[in-house]
């Protein structure tokens, strides 16, 4: 298990009709899953929120207990969180496959 891994992204709140767009971070950690065994069951890889807060300036404002616990709960954030994971692992193997690549023209 890794942790402190940061995604970006706003939530918005309508208030007295008007819609505002709040930036806001959340740190997750990822859990790789297993695949399983004989005797043991095979468990997905998934995500789990560790924080979420919004910066006002360079002040950390967190949100009521109640906001975040329904948001790290909010199945289109795990999804966002499980993208994010992803995405960061796709870069990491492109970046691999040319440093790779470019070893091999070097020699």
């Amino acid at each position: 298990m890794s942790t402190g891994h940061k995604y970006r992204t706003a939530i918005s709140v309508i208030c007295e009709g008007v819609e505002y767009e709040w930036p806001m971070t959340v740190t997750y950690s990822r859990h790789h899953g297993y695949a399983g065994s004989q005797t043991e069951p095979s468990e997905p890889p998934s995500v789990e929120v560790e924080e979420i807060y919004m910066l006002d300036g360079s002040r950390k404002v967190h949100l009521p207990d109640l906001i975040c616990d329904q948001l790290a709960e909010d199945s289109a954030l795990i999804g966002a969180l499980l993208s994010d994971w992803m995405d960061d692992h796709l870069s990491a193997m492109e970046a691999r496959s040319e440093y790779l690549a470019e070893r091999l023209r070097d020699d």
